[in-house]
């Protein structure tokens, strides 16, 4: 048994490292109690019971936390952090036409469903492939810029 349990927590640091997606990990604990039993002199029943009972027991107390704390440090990347951003029309924009906004300091290719005046700011409201969906801001919002 001893090489059932080590091959256990062999192939779960090997499958959770492969995957990073928090699938395997679980078994590594459960098998390293199970470990710990045999060697404690446990009958082979109640070292499955053991690995059963830790491992469900780590999915779930543990999964919550390391989920949180994993997605916790998680920002925008590439075109979602576009994404309600506000932009300045570089050129004028027609109403269902394109035009050219700044966002961050890059230029990109907009549209826009009423028209927009060179120098207006707008808001990003999707992405439609590389094109910027975007609309005229309010007064009031252009001020709180």
């Amino acid at each position: 048994m001893t090489y059932i349990w080590l091959g256990i927590i062999i192939l779960a640091i090997i499958a959770e490292a492969a995957t990073v997606q928090m699938v395997a990990i679980w078994f590594a604990p459960a098998a390293l109690v199970s470990l710990i039993s045999l060697y404690l002199g446990a009958p082979v029943w109640l070292q499955v019971a053991l690995f059963l009972i830790t491992a469900a027991l780590c999915i779930a107390f543990l999964y919550r936390k390391l989920k949180k704390n994993i997605s916790k440090g998680y920002t925008k990347t590439n075109i979602d952090a576009v994404i309600g951003s506000k932009a300045v029309a570089e050129v004028d924009i027609p109403g269902g036409g394109i035009g050219r906004v700044k966002v961050r300091g890059i230029s990109w290719q907009a549209c826009s469903e009423v028209d927009v005046q060179k120098g207006d700011t707008v808001k990003v409201l999707s992405v439609d492939g590389v094109t910027l969906v975007c609309e005229p801001l309010a007064d009031k919002e252009t001020a709180e810029k």
